[in-house]
């Protein structure tokens, strides 16, 4: 790693800092909202008052996209009354604004028409541990709809956040533990929009790693550009659940195979070429770096085979915040000032740890420019996608 040690640099270096200190703080707290609990505003009513309001007043309603943009942000707002105590009032405006212009408002008609809610239906039942059915969001209850977005301008992460004016259910699989159920897998409003690139990006024949309850297989499969749908998939119970009770519905289950094997195993006997393009979902979530980054490496050798991988962009987000770390301590020791090592990130495993490694070697700094053109995402992942581990 190369920094420059000059003013310029180092000044837009801590103001970046100050930026993503706020915007990690009310992240932070927007995450423990949707997926650590359930959020459901408690009342509507004033909610739909205090928008009337703020769209009477014209400099305020012009900073927002929309009337669903002025209502994500007055949900949002109500909840995050502790962190207006530790942040720059102006700042923290700055940021509740750009995240409720990436805000929705849904009704149960804005998705009536996905093919897979339309045409898919799980029985409600029993099978072995599982119970097959449906789960559902409450009216006015907050979720994510999306990965995050990324503002250019303010170099902010952005969540995309929801939540329904009605009840919305949606399939579900879930798990008996202990004396209850433990969601496994489910097609929410999120599986939907974080699969629509790499569905609409599917052609040829294609291979997806990962089953679960074949919503992207589904959506592939109707289209007339694509020849044949490869599923692999480890687990014998997904399997036998995915073809007792959905895959029978499929309108083209002709072009569905079905092969039982590891991902990791699979992708190493095929040749380059032998499918169009490949889908990987074979991780849980945006923690699971180390997962992504193993596929990664795997599949650097590929040249004919389009690869395309669920939720990348968080995977992205990850390593920026790894690298911004890098930065910051790289300054504190040219700086001699003392950096508190317990703020560095702990990598999740030895994939992880070598491409952090080759990124990291990489950097180069002499203007402030240099600073954000290394943390903007779509630089990072460029940068992934050359390293060959």
């Amino acid at each position: 790693m190369k920094i420059q040690r000059s003013r310029p640099v180092v000044q837009r270096l801590a103001e970046l800092f100050d930026i993503k200190r706020a915007n990690d703080i009310i992240n932070m707290e927007l995450f423990s909202l949707t997926e650590g609990s359930i959020t459901v505003l408690e009342e509507p009513d004033r909610l739909e008052s205090y928008v009337e309001w703020l769209m009477t007043k014209p400099k305020v309603s012009a900073l927002f996209r929309d009337r669903q943009a002025a209502y994500i942000y007055t949900f949002v707002r109500s909840m995050l009354q502790s962190v207006g105590r530790r942040l720059d009032s102006d700042l923290l405006e700055a940021i509740m604004i750009r995240i409720a212009n990436e805000g929705r408002v849904f009704s149960k008609a804005d998705l009536a028409d996905d093919p897979y809610y339309k045409n898919i239906v799980l029985p409600e039942k029993l099978s072995g541990s599982f119970k097959l059915g449906s789960q559902h969001y409450d009216s006015y209850e907050l979720a994510a709809y999306d990965v995050y977005g990324f503002d250019r301008k303010r170099f902010l992460m952005l969540p995309r956040l929801c939540y329904f004016s009605e009840r919305f259910d949606y399939p579900s699989i879930s798990e008996k533990r202990g004396e209850g159920f433990v969601t496994w897998m489910s097609v929410t409003p999120n599986e939907i929009f974080t699969m629509r690139k790499h569905i609409e990006a599917a052609s040829g024949r294609v291979l997806t790693l990962g089953c679960g309850m074949g919503y992207y297989a589904y959506l592939v499969s109707n289209k007339e550009n694509v020849e044949s749908v490869t599923i692999i998939e480890r687990e014998q119970s997904v399997i036998e659940l995915f073809t007792e009770n959905i895959l029978p519905q499929f309108e083209h289950m002709d072009k569905i195979k079905l092969i039982k094997a590891d991902a990791f195993d699979y992708i190493n006997t095929i040749s380059d070429g032998e499918f169009d393009c490949c889908f990987a979902d074979i991780w849980v979530g945006a923690m699971d770096t180390e997962t992504y980054c193993r596929l990664k490496a795997a599949c650097c050798r590929f040249r004919k085979m389009k690869m395309s991988y669920w939720i990348e962009e968080a995977f992205i987000f990850n390593f920026r915040g790894y690298l911004f770390l890098a930065l910051l301590e790289h300054q504190a020791k040219q700086s001699g000032m003392p950096f508190d090592k317990s703020a560095l990130p702990e990598l999740p495993g030895e994939y992880t740890k070598r491409y952090y490694e080759e990124l990291v070697r990489k950097i180069d700094i002499r203007l402030p420019d240099d600073i954000e053109n290394t943390l903007r995402p779509e630089n990072i992942l460029k940068a992934i996608n050359k390293i060959k581990l």
